[in-house]
């Protein structure tokens, strides 16, 4: 396993969250160095709680949450890999994301105050046009912070394999949520089915009041998908659910590994 060594620059960080827009300030001070052996193993200098905060707003960006990234059954050096990468891409790239940050905190009050102007009315000649104006403004700001992060992007899709580049990409299509059904080889009767199942289940659970009730739930729910799933599909969904239980527990190590809060006793 490769020798793997990072040295971060020298970087603080402050960061106000604003009603108008949420953007981040950042400000200069402070070093961070993580030397780590063996593919990932280190230790790391501890965190702010803005700092954090702002890691993992880019995770949530990119879809690599901790749900994401246990889904995408990363071990436990691949975990560390990934969350480290995305630190030190946030600590390098403290400059962009402030700019970009405040373009968008400063396009969110005509958006407010000409969608409040729309909704109490009298409407104004021209309110239209300038609201759809500032709009497309505030989208172009968003934009632009979204562009800033496909050099992050482009690093993290190195540290994937084929498969995992793929689930990623199912997820960020917004397909996670379907997963792991969407990647068994069922037949039109059986999605259909499958989808009714689940849909009633939830109905069931969500009007449950009692324990007892709750449990027949669940049991129907199982019935139902051994009527319409085979043993095979069965047994993927199985092996998909453990794999995922393990990655989640690799995920949190990672987190608590490359994010170490800085009040936390060494």
């Amino acid at each position: 396993m490769r020798h793997l060594k990072r040295q971060w620059k020298t970087v603080g960080v402050v960061f106000v969250l604003t009603v108008t827009g949420g953007a981040l300030w950042w400000g200069g001070g402070g070093s961070v160095v993580a030397t780590a052996e063996g593919g990932g193993e280190g230790e790391y200098d501890p965190v702010s709680g803005t700092l954090r905060a702002a890691i993992v707003q880019v995770l949530e960006e990119l879809d690599l949450d901790r749900a994401a990234l246990a889904a995408l059954n990363v071990n436990a050096t691949q975990a560390e890999q990934l969350v480290a990468d995305v630190r030190a891409w946030v600590e390098d790239n403290r400059a962009t994301l402030a700019a970009a940050d405040q373009e968008i905190a400063a396009r969110v009050p005509a958006v407010r105050t000409l969608e409040q102007a729309m909704r109490t009315g009298p409407a104004e000649d021209g309110h239209e046009a300038a609201l759809a104006a500032a709009r497309r403004a505030l989208s172009a700001a968003r934009g632009d912070r979204r562009t800033a992060l496909d050099a992050v992007q482009t690093l993290v899709a190195q540290r994937l394999s084929v498969s995992q580049r793929d689930n990623w990409a199912a997820i960020q299509s917004g397909y996670g949520s379907r997963m792991p059904i969407r990647m068994l080889a069922l037949t039109g009767t059986q999605r259909h089915d499958y989808g009714q199942a689940r849909r009633w289940f939830r109905l069931q659970l969500a009007g449950a009041q009692t324990e007892q009730e709750r449990e027949t739930a669940q049991a129907a729910w199982e019935e139902a998908r051994g009527d319409i799933l085979t043993d095979e599909n069965l047994e993927m969904i199985a092996t998909w659910e453990q794999y995922v239980s393990d990655s989640s527990e690799a995920v949190a190590e990672a987190f608590d590994t490359v994010l170490p809060p800085a009040d936390r006793d060494t």
